[in-house]
């Protein structure tokens, strides 16, 4: 029930608010496992009814299941995003399975405190996080980055560096 509402809200915000800037970058297929990150998209929404939002989205080149996400010994994608043009990471939304679906907190990459929790969902071969983007603490673009985590499997994109300017 949970995650059917957490789906319900994900699409209706997705088609009621306008899309402020959208990205998506493709990743080569370049690890074993089943989230080798095939796609991964950022876009900014901020609509007349639903407060600005930043939804993430990971694509992988396999299917799988919350139930093998679960029975793995670890199963996740991080994240990162550079909200002060600094070389390290400064906030970071992890997307995880929990024993009731998906999850999405944000935390500070500094402090490690929790500054809020979002909407999480998933597809086929994608994990969906979205939070309000005030948790990121910035009104201008930050720099971003995604990785995965499948067992001992990790993988991110971009392979080195950060998508967006400086």
């Amino acid at each position: 029930m949970r995650r059917t509402i957490g789906i319900a809200i994900l699409v209706s915000t997705l088609s009621i608010a306008v899309p402020a800037s959208a990205v998506s970058q493709v990743d080569p297929d370049d690890v074993p496992g089943r989230l080798d990150i095939h796609r991964v998209t950022r876009t900014f929404t901020d609509g007349p009814a639903a407060p600005p939002m930043v939804h993430m989205q990971a694509a992988t080149y396999d299917r799988w299941t919350a139930r093998q996400c679960r029975r793995a010994d670890a199963c996740s994608f991080t994240f990162a995003f550079d909200t002060r043009k600094g070389p390290a990471t400064d906030v970071i939304a992890v997307w995880d399975v929990d024993p009731t679906g998906p999850s999405c907190v944000v935390f500070g990459a500094r402090t490690h405190r929790k500054l809020g929790d979002g909407v999480a969902a998933k597809d086929r071969r994608s994990g969906f996080c979205s939070f309000r983007k005030r948790l990121l603490g910035v009104e201008r673009a930050v720099r971003w980055r995604v990785r995965s985590l499948w067992g001992v499997i990790d993988d991110a994109a971009p392979d080195a560096g950060w998508f967006g300017g400086p």
